[in-house]
């Protein structure tokens, strides 16, 4: 499992490669956990959005994801969990997060 930042990838292609070059284990798969999907909205929405908060939010939130997926790019095309933490109570992301695992088995 690994989230889609640099460092973290970095270190988890390099776990990947020792693990196969020693053939310890064989890799099922890798996770990206915390991944954030672009606001249905467009970047020139946000951007005719008045100064403020929302605004703020907006273009962190896209610029955040777009420079996840750059290292989601770098990493095999495995299952992908969302960022849900802040948005739904503890008990909605674990029911969310495990609907998700059970339609990866």
């Amino acid at each position: 499992m690994t989230i889609p930042e640099e460092l973290a990838v970095l270190e988890t292609r390099e776990a990947i490669a020792h693990i196969d070059a020693t053939r310890q284990v064989m890799i099922a798969g890798v996770v990206a956990n915390r991944v954030l999907e672009p606001l249905d909205v467009s970047d020139a929405a946000i951007a005719d959005t008045p100064d403020g908060p929302p605004r703020a939010a907006g273009m962190l939130h896209n610029g955040l994801a777009e420079a996840q997926m750059i290292w989601l790019e770098a990493l095999p095309n495995d299952p992908r969990l969302p960022f849900l933490f802040g948005f739904h109570t503890p008990v909605e992301v674990a029911e969310r997060l495990a609907e998700i695992c059970e339609s990866f088995a």
